[in-house]
């Protein structure tokens, strides 16, 4: 089991993710925090996993073994009683562990006790991690309203997985209410997204779940049986069953914590924690690009093959095609070519991003997820920089703007802030898991003024960043032309969205009102922080 240093304690970790809940980061708090980040969660009991039940597996704290609600009772007063008294770690132990042990579900030989936050761990892990998916994918419906169910298919793969392997289905079809991965556990299936030009280019059929899905009593251990669900393929007529217990749909169903909510010290001691947790579990992850091609990166050309390989599954990255990576020794971090669908990795050190260098951050990053290894703040930043480059290259109407002019920060500005949101995305399809994805939100090195600018505005206009991030990313997919006027109209609709207007010239107000003042604040995105909130306050008043 893990150990981490915290403050000046050395402590074990007790850890549930499909909560965010972690005690003993819980105890390493301040009081007045860590009541706060307790009492924000919820609890449930289940005996093993079997018992833990659609819903039920996805929304609450769960503990394998626990059987009495007296049981969670105890675990949940020793907390709230340290948490207000400032008990010490070594006595909340002291207390907890042989109460639980008392009760039954600890078990006295220690060795036992990280398998079982490993099966919780690696369960809700995926679980996170499709959920996730799915939600990107529904953002993106109306370019890509096809999927395909894509299996690992090596000797570990579970023949009903892999004969699902390249089926494709619309996304609303009832195949995906029951057969959307994982489908088991230890399931390393995964959900490509494909367009109806995808379809016709590589003569895929699109089949359908209507009617040909069944349900049957399946056996789940204790002599007890569980509705299960099963596509029968038409061509076949093979009933292709998910496992007892996964005949569901776990990005309409699980709940994720929204790290905002919390005091950014909170979100950066438990994005901590769940880096070191991950690097000393490696994870089960969807195999990626990277682990499939097995190639060892020992210089900027050995990457060519990997993306590459991006292209081939998404052809719809690289709008005049991918002709190749190199490096240079420049002054910026990466550059794309759009019309030559060309990028440049630069090989110099930045000491003012905490020695940030962008070729040898890439390559390591690169080596790291073959391996399957945990990333670097840096390592992680190099996949998200050169996400923003691929963004440029993926730009349908490129229009070059003259440097430094407003249009050209407003560009530039909202690519990087859609590619600290999506670079996870990409991240996952190499192989890898994003760790470090809040920070980066929060403290990425690339055009860092202007989107802490853009941002601020963001919160000035009331809406959630998360919510407009994919907008942004399927205009400037289309186009760059009109970049600070597109902009405008998608910040403004969303500020408006869910405003109750008692007629339509009061709503017409509210935008024509919000319109000025967004516009005129985009053109103010240079400037230092504290200058741009002035010019947020005046822009404010006067209109």
């Amino acid at each position: 089991m893990p150990k981490v240093s915290h403050n000046h304690y050395n402590y074990t970790m007790l850890q549930n993710t499909s909560k965010g809940i972690d005690l003993s980061y819980a105890i390493g708090l301040p009081p007045e925090k860590a009541i706060e980040y307790f009492a924000s969660k919820g609890y449930e009991i289940t005996f093993d996993w079997k018992s833990t039940w659609e819903n039920a597996r996805t929304k609450a704290f769960t503990i394998a073994g626990v059987t009495k609600m007296d049981i969670l009772q105890t675990v949940k007063n020793e907390i709230d009683k340290a948490l207000q008294t400032g008990t010490s770690l070594q006595t909340f132990k002291e207390n907890l562990i042989p109460r639980l042990q008392a009760l039954g579900w600890l078990s006295s030989t220690p060795e036992k006790i990280p398998y079982r936050l490993e099966t919780i761990y690696r369960t809700n892990m995926q679980t996170a991690f499709m959920a996730g998916r799915y939600r990107e994918m529904m953002e993106n419906v109306e370019d890509r309203p096809y999927w395909q169910y894509v299996a690992v298919m090596d000797s570990r793969t579970r023949p009903a997985h892999a004969a699902l392997n390249g089926k494709v289905f619309r996304y609303d079809d009832p195949f995906w209410k029951t057969h959307y991965p994982p489908a088991g556990f230890g399931c390393r299936c995964r959900v490509r997204a494909l367009s109806e030009e995808d379809i016709k280019r590589r003569k895929l059929t699109v089949e359908s779940g209507e009617n040909n899905i069944i349900w049957e009593e399946k056996p789940v251990g204790g002599g007890y049986t569980r509705p299960t669900a099963a596509y029968v393929d038409p061509e076949t007529g093979a009933k292709l069953f998910t496992d007892p217990g996964w005949s569901y749909n776990p990005g309409e169903t699980f709940w994720e914590p929204d790290l905002r909510r919390y005091h950014k010290d909170i979100r950066a001691a438990f994005e901590k924690e769940m880096a070191e947790f991950k690097a000393s579990l490696s994870p089960i992850i969807p195999q990626g690009i990277i682990q499939r091609l097995n190639i060892e990166v020992k210089s900027m050309g050995d990457i060519n093959a990997i993306l590459k390989e991006l292209e081939k599954e998404n052809p719809d990255l690289f709008a005049n095609g991918f002709n190749g990576i190199s490096y240079v020794y420049r002054d910026y971090f990466m550059a794309a070519y759009n019309s030559t669908g060309r990028i440049e990795v630069s090989g110099k050190t930045f000491p003012d991003c905490s020695n940030f260098s962008p070729r040898k951050d890439l390559i390591a990053a690169i080596n790291k997820i073959r391996k399957q290894q945990s990333l670097t703040f840096n390592e992680e930043y190099a996949i998200e920089s050169l996400w923003h480059e691929i963004l440029h290259l993926r730009v349908k109407e490129y229009v070059r703007f003259m440097r430094d002019s407003a249009r050209q920060i407003c560009m530039e500005t909202v690519n990087q802030f859609v590619a600290r949101h999506t670079y996870d995305s990409f991240l996952n399809q190499l192989g890898g898991l994003a760790a470090h994805k809040n920070n980066i939100i929060e403290n990425g090195y690339g055009y860092s003024g202007w989107v802490k600018n853009f941002r601020r505005l963001i919160e000035k206009i009331g809406i959630d960043e998360t919510a407009v991030a994919p907008k942004l990313e399927r205009q400037i997919a289309a186009t760059y032309r009109d970049i600070t006027e597109n902009t405008t109209r998608i910040l403004v609709r969303e500020s408006i969205k869910n405003t109750k207007f008692k007629t339509l010239s009061e709503m017409k107000t509210a935008y024509r009102k919000n319109n000025n003042r967004v516009r005129e604040a985009l053109y103010y995105l240079e400037k230092k922080h504290e200058d741009f909130n002035n010019e947020l306050d005046r822009i404010w008043r006067e209109i």
